[in-house]
Order: C-alpha cells, then structure tokens, then sequence
C-alpha cells in the first residue's frame, strides 16, 4: 500500500528506547508517522491494520522474540513486503545475523544507535517499498488488462460461433486475434523486461550500499529504481490508452478542423515554443465527421512526433493542411526533420518502434494514431524522400456532409 506519507512502526519492549527513537524520527523525519508496540503481539496487529512501510524492530525481547516476529511477519500474506530491520547490541555475533537473515530480516542496525545512520537506513527502506509498490501497481494493473482483453475476446467467440456468417470466418478472424496477441505480448514482455531488470539489479546494489555505508552511490541507484519504475508506468499508461481505442469511441459528430488544430497547438505551446518551431497552418480546413477527443489525440501525437524528430534544424517548421486526391480530402502534419528511410515507412507505425531509442515517449504515439483513424474508416501513412529529407505524415476521414 502506497502512502502519501511513510508509516514507521516500531517494536521494543522498553519504553525509554521507543521514546529515543520517536524522537529521533521528530527530528530527522518529521513527515513521518510513527506507531510503537511493546511486543510482537502488538506489532503484528499494527502491521495488519496501518500496512507500515518499514518496521524496526529490537531482537531481545520477552516471550516473542524479533527474530520470531520477522518470520510470523514474512509468513503473513498482508505482511510478507514490508521491509523488516533489526536492532541489535550483538552485532559481531554472526550466528545471531545468519539466523535474522534466514528470518527475511532485510537490515540491521547496531545499539547503541547512530540517530544519523539510523534516519539514513530508514530514508533508503522507505524509498525501496515505493518503488516495490510501484512495481506491483503496475504487475496489478497489467493482470486485470489480461484479464480484461481475455473476457472480451471468448465473448468475441462466443458471437462469432452463434451465426453460420461468423463460422465460415472464424478461422481467419482468430488467425488474426492471434497474431495479435503474439505481437502484443512479445512488445509488452520485452520493453517491460528492461525496467524490471533495472529494478532488481539497482535494489541488490543497494542491499550492498547499505552494508557498506556507500550513501552517494545509494542515492544515485534509488533514482535509477525510480526511473525505471516511472518507465513502467508511462508504458502501461500509453498501452491502457491504445486497448480502449475501438471500444470507447464515441459516435463520430461533424468537428470543424481548423478548431482542432487551434486547440491542440495551444496544449503543445511550451514544448513548440523550447523548440523554436515554426508552425503554419492552411486556412479552410474541411469539416470532418470524428470523435472530437480521439482526433485531437492524433493531432497531438503527429505534433509531437515532429517535435521530437526535428533534429538540429536552424529554421524548424511545421506545417499542417489538406491536399485532395481523387475526390479525397487527405490531411498531413509535415516537418522538416531528419526523415525517414523508406523501408521504415511501416514499421514506425507498429508498438514501440522507435527509430531513436533515446527520443523522448513510450513509441505508441504512431500505434496510437494507426488504430484511431482506422476505427474512424481512414488510412494513415508517412510519405519521406529519405533521411534529411523531412517527413509528411498524411491521414484520411471523413468528410462531414455540408
């Protein structure tokens, strides 16, 4: 459970220690809140109950022990993720350590107790437990998606099998339904995977920074653990965004164009104007019969897009307009920026094909324009002569009747 402000739950049997330590945390740590138990009974229900962010916890106690508690806490399925550190005034004896480990104790800390070191080891388990429920938030939310997108295809089935029309294609439709679930999980599990792989490798170097006392390199390992998990929540944010297109869309309404284009270069006026980006937009533009939101996420992102991939332009410019093409009316957001090779003109358009892995956003931009304009009935494409040459990325709709 994240908190907006961390939660520290105290365990020792003595109340003059409780008191040293709540004083400490008052001054060290004064957003923090902070419960105290006199035993392991009591801590265990506090545990339950205000889901802590860290316990310490002495090891010498009456009845229940703090080793003791340590395995009923990780043997608890509400508990199991809290970090758990010891205090101890036997800190050279190393079977006392070996039994607190095999415990699931994740620190220790030596009596009599350093208030800097002690506000330090704290600060680092409390920034390790957000970026773990972080983690899981993301785990959680993924699973329910699955289960989400799993629900609707059997329903998907269910109806095909129910029409002699939906027999003769199910075939071919589930081909497809397929394949796309294949590409699905493959992008998902391989640009997930890198930020979970930071996560893990950055919190076992930090179990070694808080062994040796190496603060700086502790500090410059838990921003990398929370880039990494901001990663994670940007891309499941943009692939949340892309499953709902086709099923949240709503019914298409006659939308002046010229409108759109004002509103949406006002959102994107700071990072046009950090660009010192030129925009020119053709007057007259068409009517067009759209969901208003979803087209101005297609603007969005073709802006943007163009932001990203200017390149080192002296004059930066971009230009948005409708040329006709038998009877068509096809619109484009065109920029002078690096291009793009043609054997690339598909592929951008696919989940997380970034031509630059160092650009700005997730790489669903593109997908996520693709799949809008295809449930509106149009087409999207990207006409380059080649790298340098600048890009034109060009999409059709529908005209709203006069």
């Amino acid at each position: 459970m994240n908190h907006e402000v961390p939660i520290l739950l105290v365990v020792d049997d003595r109340p003059d220690n409780l008191y040293v330590i709540e004083q400490v945390m008052g001054e060290y740590l004064p957003a923090c809140t902070v419960y105290t138990a006199p035993n392991a009974e009591t801590a265990l229900r506090l545990a339950i109950e205000h889901h802590p962010d860290g316990i310490l916890s002495d090891i010498q106690m009456p009845g229940t022990d703090g080793i003791q508690l340590c395995r009923q806490l990780k043997a608890h399925p509400e508990t199991s993720h809290i970090p758990v550190v010891l205090m101890t005034a036997h800190k050279s004896e190393v079977n006392l350590r070996v039994e607190a480990l095999d415990a699931g104790a994740d620190d220790f800390i030596a009596k009599p107790i350093d208030n800097v070191e002690l506000a330090a080891r704290l600060k680092v388990m409390f920034r390790i437990k957000q970026a773990h429920d972080k983690l899981d938030l993301a785990n959680l939310q993924l699973e329910e998606k699955v289960a989400e997108r799993t629900f609707e295809l059997q329903e998907k089935i269910k109806q095909l099998e129910q029409s002699e029309e939906g027999l003769r294609t199910r075939e071919s439709e589930l081909i497809r339904m397929n394949s796309e679930l294949e590409r699905f999980a493959y992008t998902v599990s391989h640009d997930l995977k890198s930020p979970i792989i930071t996560i893990k490798g950055f919190t076992g170097s930090l179990e070694k920074d808080l062994l040796s006392g190496n603060y700086q390199r502790m500090a410059e390992d838990l921003k990398r653990v929370s880039d990494a998990a901001d990663k994670m929540v940007d891309l499941l944010r943009d692939l949340l965004e892309l499953s709902t297109i086709g099923r949240a869309i709503n019914t298409p309404e006659p939308e002046d164009m010229n409108l759109l284009v004002d509103d949406v270069l006002a959102q994107l006026a700071g990072p046009l104007k950090n660009s010192n980006l030129t925009v020119e937009v053709q007057t007259g533009l068409p009517k067009v019969l759209c969901d208003r939101r979803r087209m101005a996420e297609v603007l969005q992102n073709l802006v943007e897009n163009a932001i990203n991939y200017i390149g080192d332009q002296t004059e930066p410019r971009i230009e948005i307009g409708v040329r006709q093409e038998a009877g068509e009316n096809i619109f484009f957001v065109q920029d002078n920026g690096i291009g793009i090779d043609k054997k690339y003109h598909q592929l951008i358009f696919g989940l997380f094909n970034k031509l630059d892995a160092n650009s700005q956003g997730t790489g669903v931009g593109l997908a996520l324009v693709k799949r809008i304009i295809e449930v509106h009935g149009g087409r999207v494409w990207v006409e380059s002569e080649g790298v340098g040459m600048g890009s034109r990325f060009c999409f059709t709709i529908k005209e709203a009747p006069q």
